[in-house]
């Protein structure tokens, strides 16, 4: 696959939220992506940090 399209692969992974598959695929593929690897990894820390923050306010609800 040429860099582009394990980016799309990635951005697939990121949307379908499973986020441990796209890191793993990240690294997998890093020496591959090229230009890609910063898009992809600045796209997967965000969408991560995203759930991350979620997760944590759905918790603090779940709690009461």
């Amino acid at each position: 696959m040429n860099p582009n399209e394990l980016f799309d692969q990635i951005k697939k992974m990121i949307e379908k939220q499973d986020f441990s598959a796209a890191q793993k695929f990240l690294e997998e593929n890093k020496d591959n992506l090229g230009d890609y690897f910063d898009k992809a990894k600045g796209l997967l820390d965000g969408a991560g940090g995203l759930d991350g923050v979620l997760q944590k306010v759905k918790g603090l609800f779940d709690g009461k």
